[in-house]
Protein backbone atom coordinates (compact mmCIF):
# COMPACT_ATOMS: atom_id res chain seq x y z
CA UNK A 1 0.00 0.00 0.00
CA UNK A 2 2.92 2.62 0.66
CA UNK A 3 2.95 2.69 -3.28
CA UNK A 4 -0.15 3.93 -3.38
CA UNK A 5 0.93 7.46 -2.33
CA UNK A 6 4.32 8.38 -3.51
CA UNK A 7 2.81 11.54 -4.54
CA UNK A 8 0.29 12.12 -1.50
CA UNK A 9 1.42 15.45 -0.63
CA UNK A 10 1.31 17.01 -4.16
CA UNK A 11 -2.49 15.61 -4.70
CA UNK A 12 -3.60 17.14 -0.64
CA UNK A 13 -1.76 20.36 -0.11
CA UNK A 14 -4.05 22.20 -2.36
CA UNK A 15 -7.67 22.62 -2.26
CA UNK A 16 -10.06 21.22 -4.90
CA UNK A 17 -11.43 24.21 -6.47
CA UNK A 18 -15.09 24.13 -7.53
CA UNK A 19 -17.04 24.36 -10.36
CA UNK A 20 -19.96 26.63 -10.26
CA UNK A 21 -22.53 25.65 -12.72
CA UNK A 22 -24.80 27.51 -14.40
CA UNK A 23 -27.52 26.67 -12.11
CA UNK A 24 -28.38 29.96 -9.74
CA UNK A 25 -28.05 28.89 -6.15
CA UNK A 26 -30.66 31.54 -4.83
CA UNK A 27 -33.61 30.30 -6.93
CA UNK A 28 -33.76 27.38 -3.79
CA UNK A 29 -33.96 28.39 -0.52
CA UNK A 30 -30.58 28.10 1.61
CA UNK A 31 -30.04 28.49 5.06
CA UNK A 32 -27.21 28.85 7.48
CA UNK A 33 -26.80 26.96 10.81
CA UNK A 34 -23.88 26.95 13.66
CA UNK A 35 -23.56 22.84 13.99
CA UNK A 36 -20.54 23.15 16.45
CA UNK A 37 -18.58 25.45 18.47
CA UNK A 38 -15.00 24.99 19.52
CA UNK A 39 -12.51 26.75 20.84
CA UNK A 40 -11.03 27.54 17.06
CA UNK A 41 -14.20 29.01 15.52
CA UNK A 42 -17.99 27.78 15.09
CA UNK A 43 -18.16 25.44 12.63
CA UNK A 44 -21.22 26.34 10.01
CA UNK A 45 -23.76 24.47 8.63
CA UNK A 46 -25.04 25.41 4.65
CA UNK A 47 -28.55 23.73 3.77
CA UNK A 48 -30.12 24.01 0.73
CA UNK A 49 -33.90 22.56 1.03
CA UNK A 50 -35.72 21.33 -1.78
CA UNK A 51 -39.07 23.42 -3.66
CA UNK A 52 -41.90 23.29 -2.03
CA UNK A 53 -39.81 22.11 1.56
CA UNK A 54 -41.64 22.36 5.02
CA UNK A 55 -40.41 21.43 8.27
CA UNK A 56 -43.25 18.33 8.68
CA UNK A 57 -41.15 17.02 5.85
CA UNK A 58 -39.29 13.52 6.44
CA UNK A 59 -37.14 13.82 3.48
CA UNK A 60 -33.72 12.39 2.57
CA UNK A 61 -30.49 14.47 3.68
CA UNK A 62 -26.80 14.48 2.73
CA UNK A 63 -23.86 16.01 3.96
CA UNK A 64 -20.74 17.27 2.06
CA UNK A 65 -17.43 17.66 2.86
CA UNK A 66 -14.84 19.54 0.98
CA UNK A 67 -11.25 18.58 0.43
CA UNK A 68 -8.29 19.99 1.15
CA UNK A 69 -5.51 17.59 2.78
CA UNK A 70 -7.19 18.09 6.18
CA UNK A 71 -4.90 20.97 5.60
CA UNK A 72 -8.14 23.17 3.68
CA UNK A 73 -10.40 23.64 1.68
CA UNK A 74 -13.79 25.85 0.93
CA UNK A 75 -16.95 24.68 1.69
CA UNK A 76 -18.44 25.80 -1.65
CA UNK A 77 -16.88 22.94 -3.23
CA UNK A 78 -19.72 20.69 -3.99
CA UNK A 79 -22.46 23.36 -4.23
CA UNK A 80 -23.26 22.63 -7.53
CA UNK A 81 -23.95 18.74 -6.25
CA UNK A 82 -25.99 20.02 -3.67
CA UNK A 83 -28.33 22.37 -5.64
CA UNK A 84 -29.03 19.42 -8.32
CA UNK A 85 -29.65 17.24 -4.87
CA UNK A 86 -32.13 19.66 -3.56
CA UNK A 87 -33.70 19.86 -7.06
CA UNK A 88 -34.23 16.64 -7.03
CA UNK A 89 -36.32 16.73 -3.30
CA UNK A 90 -33.39 15.79 -0.86
CA UNK A 91 -32.21 18.57 2.10
CA UNK A 92 -28.61 18.58 1.09
CA UNK A 93 -25.90 20.33 2.99
CA UNK A 94 -22.48 21.53 3.27
CA UNK A 95 -20.81 21.26 6.27
CA UNK A 96 -17.80 23.30 6.91
CA UNK A 97 -15.18 21.89 9.62
CA UNK A 98 -11.39 22.81 11.26
CA UNK A 99 -8.72 22.14 9.13
CA UNK A 100 -4.71 22.61 9.79
CA UNK A 101 -4.19 25.88 7.86
CA UNK A 102 -6.76 27.61 9.75
CA UNK A 103 -7.18 25.60 12.65
CA UNK A 104 -4.03 23.93 13.59
CA UNK A 105 -6.05 20.49 13.89
CA UNK A 106 -4.79 17.01 12.57
CA UNK A 107 -7.38 14.72 10.76
CA UNK A 108 -8.12 13.38 14.23
CA UNK A 109 -10.12 16.50 14.86
CA UNK A 110 -11.43 16.69 11.31
CA UNK A 111 -13.48 13.03 11.96
CA UNK A 112 -14.58 14.50 15.00
CA UNK A 113 -16.24 17.40 12.79
CA UNK A 114 -17.78 15.43 10.65
CA UNK A 115 -18.96 13.30 13.20
CA UNK A 116 -20.37 16.09 14.89
CA UNK A 117 -22.04 17.59 11.75
CA UNK A 118 -24.06 13.87 10.45
CA UNK A 119 -25.16 13.47 14.58
CA UNK A 120 -26.31 17.55 14.32
CA UNK A 121 -28.42 16.69 11.18
CA UNK A 122 -29.86 13.53 13.21
CA UNK A 123 -30.69 15.92 15.72
CA UNK A 124 -32.43 18.16 13.97
CA UNK A 125 -34.52 16.01 11.73
CA UNK A 126 -37.31 17.59 12.95
CA UNK A 127 -36.46 21.40 12.10
CA UNK A 128 -34.79 20.62 9.11
CA UNK A 129 -38.00 17.99 7.85
CA UNK A 130 -35.07 15.12 7.18
CA UNK A 131 -36.06 11.46 7.83
CA UNK A 132 -33.64 10.69 10.43
CA UNK A 133 -32.67 7.33 9.14
CA UNK A 134 -31.97 8.63 5.72
CA UNK A 135 -28.66 10.60 5.94
CA UNK A 136 -26.23 10.19 3.34
CA UNK A 137 -22.29 11.49 4.51
CA UNK A 138 -20.26 11.99 1.21
CA UNK A 139 -17.19 14.45 0.59
CA UNK A 140 -14.01 14.47 -2.10
CA UNK A 141 -10.42 13.10 -1.08
CA UNK A 142 -10.10 14.31 2.42
CA UNK A 143 -13.56 15.42 2.98
CA UNK A 144 -14.00 11.58 1.35
CA UNK A 145 -12.08 10.17 3.97
CA UNK A 146 -14.01 11.94 7.15
CA UNK A 147 -17.25 11.27 5.15
CA UNK A 148 -16.38 7.72 5.24
CA UNK A 149 -15.41 7.36 8.52
CA UNK A 150 -18.37 9.09 10.28
CA UNK A 151 -19.68 5.74 9.20
CA UNK A 152 -16.20 3.56 9.20
CA UNK A 153 -14.21 4.77 12.22
CA UNK A 154 -14.82 3.39 16.07
CA UNK A 155 -14.68 6.57 18.32
CA UNK A 156 -13.31 9.83 18.11
CA UNK A 157 -16.92 11.43 18.87
CA UNK A 158 -17.15 14.96 20.22
CA UNK A 159 -17.28 14.32 24.52
CA UNK A 160 -20.00 16.75 24.92
CA UNK A 161 -22.55 15.61 22.82
CA UNK A 162 -25.27 13.73 23.14
CA UNK A 163 -24.31 9.87 22.42
CA UNK A 164 -27.78 8.77 22.13
CA UNK A 165 -27.66 10.17 19.04
CA UNK A 166 -26.30 8.27 16.06
CA UNK A 167 -23.18 10.24 14.05
CA UNK A 168 -23.64 7.42 11.35
CA UNK A 169 -24.71 8.38 8.44
CA UNK A 170 -27.21 5.60 6.14
CA UNK A 171 -25.47 5.88 3.27
CA UNK A 172 -22.50 7.00 2.06
CA UNK A 173 -20.68 8.56 -1.15
CA UNK A 174 -17.48 9.04 -1.71
CA UNK A 175 -15.30 10.54 -4.57
CA UNK A 176 -11.54 9.33 -4.40
CA UNK A 177 -11.30 9.06 -0.67
CA UNK A 178 -8.50 8.23 1.28
CA UNK A 179 -9.93 4.99 2.67
CA UNK A 180 -6.62 3.74 4.53
CA UNK A 181 -4.12 5.56 7.03
CA UNK A 182 -2.46 1.97 8.20
CA UNK A 183 1.03 1.06 6.60
CA UNK A 184 0.86 4.39 4.47
CA UNK A 185 3.81 6.52 6.07
CA UNK A 186 3.13 9.54 4.59
CA UNK A 187 -0.63 9.61 5.79
CA UNK A 188 0.56 8.27 9.56
CA UNK A 189 3.43 11.07 9.37
CA UNK A 190 0.45 13.70 9.61
CA UNK A 191 -0.52 11.66 12.86
CA UNK A 192 2.39 11.64 14.50
CA UNK A 193 2.47 7.97 13.54
CA UNK A 194 -0.26 7.18 15.96
CA UNK A 195 -0.43 3.17 15.41
CA UNK A 196 -4.14 3.03 17.06
CA UNK A 197 -5.34 6.73 15.26
CA UNK A 198 -4.24 5.25 12.18
CA UNK A 199 -5.68 2.32 12.16
CA UNK A 200 -8.70 3.94 13.71
CA UNK A 201 -9.36 6.31 10.84
CA UNK A 202 -8.64 3.60 8.50
CA UNK A 203 -12.53 2.93 7.08
CA UNK A 204 -12.00 -0.08 4.65
CA UNK A 205 -10.67 -2.00 8.19
CA UNK A 206 -13.93 -1.69 9.54
CA UNK A 207 -16.28 -2.65 6.88
CA UNK A 208 -18.58 -4.67 8.28
CA UNK A 209 -21.23 -6.42 5.93
CA UNK A 210 -23.97 -3.92 7.78
CA UNK A 211 -22.39 -0.88 7.40
CA UNK A 212 -23.88 1.89 5.04
CA UNK A 213 -24.49 1.01 1.21
CA UNK A 214 -21.34 3.17 -0.41
CA UNK A 215 -20.61 4.11 -3.67
CA UNK A 216 -17.18 5.49 -4.76
CA UNK A 217 -15.86 7.27 -7.74
CA UNK A 218 -11.73 7.31 -8.79
CA UNK A 219 -10.27 8.21 -11.60
CA UNK A 220 -7.55 5.26 -12.99
CA UNK A 221 -4.61 8.31 -12.81
CA UNK A 222 -5.03 8.71 -9.09
CA UNK A 223 -2.41 7.26 -7.31
CA UNK A 224 -5.30 6.53 -4.51
CA UNK A 225 -7.28 4.54 -6.81
CA UNK A 226 -6.27 0.91 -5.60
CA UNK A 227 -7.74 2.00 -2.13
CA UNK A 228 -11.09 2.28 -4.00
CA UNK A 229 -10.01 -1.48 -5.74
CA UNK A 230 -9.36 -2.96 -2.26
CA UNK A 231 -12.63 -1.79 -0.52
CA UNK A 232 -14.29 -3.12 -3.26
CA UNK A 233 -12.97 -6.30 -2.71
CA UNK A 234 -13.02 -6.68 1.43
CA UNK A 235 -17.06 -5.73 0.78
CA UNK A 236 -17.69 -8.06 -1.87
CA UNK A 237 -16.07 -10.59 0.65
CA UNK A 238 -18.51 -9.66 3.59
CA UNK A 239 -21.83 -9.31 1.34
CA UNK A 240 -21.87 -5.43 1.90
CA UNK A 241 -23.31 -3.17 -1.05
CA UNK A 242 -20.32 -1.36 -2.63
CA UNK A 243 -19.90 0.27 -6.12
CA UNK A 244 -17.14 1.72 -7.73
CA UNK A 245 -17.28 3.79 -10.72
CA UNK A 246 -13.78 4.86 -12.63
CA UNK A 247 -12.87 7.50 -14.95
CA UNK A 248 -10.72 6.31 -17.62
CA UNK A 249 -7.03 8.34 -17.66
CA UNK A 250 -8.74 10.78 -15.09
CA UNK A 251 -6.36 12.03 -12.05
CA UNK A 252 -7.02 12.79 -8.52
CA UNK A 253 -10.03 15.42 -8.56
CA UNK A 254 -11.24 14.62 -11.67
CA UNK A 255 -14.73 14.94 -10.14
CA UNK A 256 -14.74 18.63 -10.20
CA UNK A 257 -14.66 19.50 -13.64
CA UNK A 258 -16.98 18.59 -16.70
CA UNK A 259 -17.87 16.50 -18.15
CA UNK A 260 -17.19 14.18 -14.76
CA UNK A 261 -18.58 16.77 -12.83
CA UNK A 262 -21.80 16.29 -14.78
CA UNK A 263 -21.57 12.29 -15.27
CA UNK A 264 -20.69 11.51 -11.01
CA UNK A 265 -23.35 13.70 -10.29
CA UNK A 266 -25.21 11.97 -12.67
CA UNK A 267 -24.22 8.63 -11.30
CA UNK A 268 -24.89 9.43 -7.60
CA UNK A 269 -28.53 10.63 -8.65
CA UNK A 270 -29.20 6.80 -9.92
CA UNK A 271 -27.02 5.64 -7.07
CA UNK A 272 -29.23 7.43 -4.53
CA UNK A 273 -32.61 6.71 -7.14
CA UNK A 274 -31.83 2.97 -6.29
CA UNK A 275 -32.12 3.14 -2.47
CA UNK A 276 -35.08 5.39 -2.66
CA UNK A 277 -34.04 8.34 -1.26
CA UNK A 278 -34.61 9.99 -5.09
CA UNK A 279 -37.53 9.58 -6.81
CA UNK A 280 -37.03 8.31 -10.45
CA UNK A 281 -36.78 11.28 -12.51
CA UNK A 282 -40.52 12.08 -14.49
CA UNK A 283 -41.14 11.86 -17.79
CA UNK A 284 -40.99 15.26 -19.61
CA UNK A 285 -39.14 17.59 -22.11
CA UNK A 286 -36.29 15.99 -22.54
CA UNK A 287 -36.74 12.83 -21.02
CA UNK A 288 -39.62 11.62 -22.73
CA UNK A 289 -40.24 7.70 -22.93
CA UNK A 290 -39.98 5.74 -25.97
CA UNK A 291 -42.35 2.39 -26.83
CA UNK A 292 -41.65 0.05 -28.62
CA UNK A 293 -44.46 -3.33 -28.82
CA UNK A 294 -43.87 -6.57 -30.37
CA UNK A 295 -45.57 -9.91 -30.56
CA UNK A 296 -43.56 -10.75 -27.03
CA UNK A 297 -42.50 -8.05 -26.05
CA UNK A 298 -43.39 -4.35 -24.49
CA UNK A 299 -40.61 -2.01 -24.62
CA UNK A 300 -40.27 1.26 -22.66
CA UNK A 301 -36.92 3.42 -22.73
CA UNK A 302 -36.44 6.40 -20.59
CA UNK A 303 -34.87 8.48 -23.09
CA UNK A 304 -36.49 8.76 -26.59
CA UNK A 305 -33.67 8.47 -28.58
CA UNK A 306 -32.57 5.15 -26.99
CA UNK A 307 -33.66 2.00 -29.04
CA UNK A 308 -34.03 -1.49 -28.13
CA UNK A 309 -33.90 -4.02 -30.97
CA UNK A 310 -35.84 -7.73 -30.61
CA UNK A 311 -34.15 -10.57 -32.82
CA UNK A 312 -35.79 -13.95 -32.03
CA UNK A 313 -34.06 -17.33 -32.67
CA UNK A 314 -35.95 -20.16 -31.73
CA UNK A 315 -36.42 -19.82 -27.69
CA UNK A 316 -34.01 -17.35 -27.35
CA UNK A 317 -34.71 -13.26 -27.60
CA UNK A 318 -32.09 -11.06 -28.05
CA UNK A 319 -32.01 -7.49 -27.22
CA UNK A 320 -29.99 -5.00 -28.57
CA UNK A 321 -29.68 -2.08 -26.47
CA UNK A 322 -28.54 1.26 -28.53
CA UNK A 323 -28.14 4.19 -26.67
CA UNK A 324 -26.91 7.36 -27.56
CA UNK A 325 -25.95 9.20 -24.81
CA UNK A 326 -24.67 6.12 -22.88
CA UNK A 327 -26.63 6.28 -19.93
CA UNK A 328 -30.23 5.51 -19.84
CA UNK A 329 -32.94 2.60 -18.30
CA UNK A 330 -35.51 0.40 -20.08
CA UNK A 331 -38.70 -1.74 -18.98
CA UNK A 332 -39.39 -4.52 -20.95
CA UNK A 333 -42.19 -6.81 -20.45
CA UNK A 334 -43.60 -9.71 -21.90
CA UNK A 335 -47.46 -9.83 -23.16
CA UNK A 336 -48.67 -13.20 -22.19
CA UNK A 337 -46.34 -13.38 -18.85
CA UNK A 338 -43.83 -16.14 -19.89
CA UNK A 339 -40.17 -15.28 -20.83
CA UNK A 340 -38.28 -17.08 -24.09
CA UNK A 341 -35.74 -20.09 -22.24
CA UNK A 342 -32.76 -17.42 -22.71
CA UNK A 343 -32.79 -13.74 -22.98
CA UNK A 344 -29.51 -11.74 -23.96
CA UNK A 345 -28.68 -8.05 -23.79
CA UNK A 346 -26.82 -6.47 -26.07
CA UNK A 347 -25.15 -3.43 -24.55
CA UNK A 348 -23.99 -1.15 -27.54
CA UNK A 349 -21.77 0.74 -25.33
CA UNK A 350 -17.96 1.86 -25.78
CA UNK A 351 -17.17 0.95 -21.96
CA UNK A 352 -19.45 -0.68 -19.25
CA UNK A 353 -19.50 1.01 -16.13
CA UNK A 354 -22.32 -0.22 -14.22
CA UNK A 355 -25.45 -2.58 -15.54
CA UNK A 356 -28.40 -3.60 -13.21
CA UNK A 357 -31.32 -6.21 -14.16
CA UNK A 358 -34.06 -6.78 -12.05
CA UNK A 359 -37.06 -8.54 -11.85
CA UNK A 360 -38.44 -6.68 -8.94
CA UNK A 361 -37.10 -8.90 -6.22
CA UNK A 362 -33.68 -9.90 -7.30
CA UNK A 363 -31.03 -7.34 -8.93
CA UNK A 364 -28.10 -7.86 -11.01
CA UNK A 365 -25.50 -5.36 -10.63
CA UNK A 366 -22.32 -5.44 -12.19
CA UNK A 367 -19.77 -4.00 -14.13
CA UNK A 368 -16.62 -4.53 -16.71
CA UNK A 369 -13.89 -2.88 -16.23
CA UNK A 370 -10.32 -2.63 -18.97
CA UNK A 371 -7.50 -0.14 -17.33
CA UNK A 372 -4.62 0.52 -19.24
CA UNK A 373 -5.01 -1.69 -22.13
CA UNK A 374 -5.57 -4.43 -19.69
CA UNK A 375 -8.05 -7.55 -19.76
CA UNK A 376 -11.30 -6.61 -18.90
CA UNK A 377 -12.70 -7.57 -14.89
CA UNK A 378 -16.26 -8.41 -14.69
CA UNK A 379 -17.63 -8.03 -11.24
CA UNK A 380 -21.02 -8.92 -10.76
CA UNK A 381 -24.01 -9.71 -7.87
CA UNK A 382 -27.10 -10.60 -7.38
CA UNK A 383 -29.04 -9.21 -4.36
CA UNK A 384 -31.83 -11.28 -2.49
CA UNK A 385 -32.78 -10.78 0.81
CA UNK A 386 -31.02 -8.03 1.53
CA UNK A 387 -28.07 -9.75 0.60
CA UNK A 388 -25.50 -9.86 -2.00
CA UNK A 389 -24.45 -13.16 -3.86
CA UNK A 390 -20.98 -13.11 -5.91
CA UNK A 391 -22.39 -14.44 -9.71
CA UNK A 392 -20.11 -15.75 -12.03
CA UNK A 393 -20.51 -13.55 -15.06
CA UNK A 394 -21.60 -14.61 -18.33
CA UNK A 395 -20.78 -10.99 -19.93
CA UNK A 396 -19.17 -11.53 -23.92
CA UNK A 397 -17.25 -8.83 -25.00
CA UNK A 398 -17.31 -7.77 -28.70
CA UNK A 399 -15.53 -5.23 -30.87
CA UNK A 400 -16.63 -2.73 -34.09
CA UNK A 401 -15.65 -5.69 -36.03
CA UNK A 402 -17.67 -8.12 -34.11
CA UNK A 403 -14.97 -9.84 -33.27
CA UNK A 404 -14.81 -11.14 -29.20
CA UNK A 405 -12.44 -9.16 -27.12
CA UNK A 406 -10.90 -9.52 -23.75
CA UNK A 407 -10.91 -5.49 -23.05
CA UNK A 408 -13.71 -2.73 -23.45
CA UNK A 409 -15.80 -2.83 -26.89
CA UNK A 410 -14.82 0.34 -28.03
CA UNK A 411 -16.92 2.29 -29.61
CA UNK A 412 -19.09 0.40 -32.12
CA UNK A 413 -18.45 -2.51 -29.95
CA UNK A 414 -20.88 -4.65 -27.42
CA UNK A 415 -21.59 -6.58 -24.47
CA UNK A 416 -23.61 -9.16 -24.77
CA UNK A 417 -24.95 -10.94 -21.11
CA UNK A 418 -26.98 -13.80 -20.96
CA UNK A 419 -29.55 -12.98 -17.89
CA UNK A 420 -28.86 -15.39 -15.28
CA UNK A 421 -31.82 -18.40 -14.91
CA UNK A 422 -31.88 -16.70 -11.37
CA UNK A 423 -33.72 -13.62 -12.55
CA UNK A 424 -36.34 -15.33 -15.07
CA UNK A 425 -37.07 -18.24 -12.80
CA UNK A 426 -40.04 -16.13 -11.01
CA UNK A 427 -41.74 -15.45 -13.82
CA UNK A 428 -41.76 -12.05 -13.32
CA UNK A 429 -44.08 -9.36 -14.86
CA UNK A 430 -41.31 -7.16 -16.55
CA UNK A 431 -37.74 -6.46 -16.41
CA UNK A 432 -35.77 -3.43 -15.36
CA UNK A 433 -32.68 -2.83 -17.18
CA UNK A 434 -30.30 0.23 -16.63
CA UNK A 435 -26.93 0.45 -18.09
CA UNK A 436 -24.18 3.30 -18.09
CA UNK A 437 -21.13 3.95 -20.29
CA UNK A 438 -17.62 4.44 -19.22
CA UNK A 439 -17.42 7.06 -22.23
CA UNK A 440 -20.75 8.35 -22.51
CA UNK A 441 -20.85 11.68 -23.89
Amino acid sequence: MPTLVNAWVLLCCCSLSSFVTAQAADSLPTKSFTYKKTTQADLELIVHYPSGWNDSDKRPAIVFFFGGGWTGGKVEQFEPQAIHLARRGMVAARADYRVKSRHGVTPKECVEDAKSAIRWVRAQAAQLGVDPNRIVAAGGSAGGHIAACTALAPGLDAEAEDASVSSTPDVLVLFNPVLRFEGIPQLMERIGNDAALGKAISPTLHLVKESPPTLIFFGTADRLAAMGDEFLKRSKELGHRAELFTAEGQPHGFFNRPPWQERTTQRMDEFLTTLGYLQPKKEGAGSATRRESSHLFTIETSKPEDRIELKLDGNTATLSVHSPSGIGRAKIATKDGNWPATVVLQLHLAGLEHVEISNGKLRLAGAVTSHGGNPARQQFTVTRNGGEEALEPSVRIFDADGRPTTRSSGKGGFYEITVPTVILASVPQHLEVAWVDFYRS
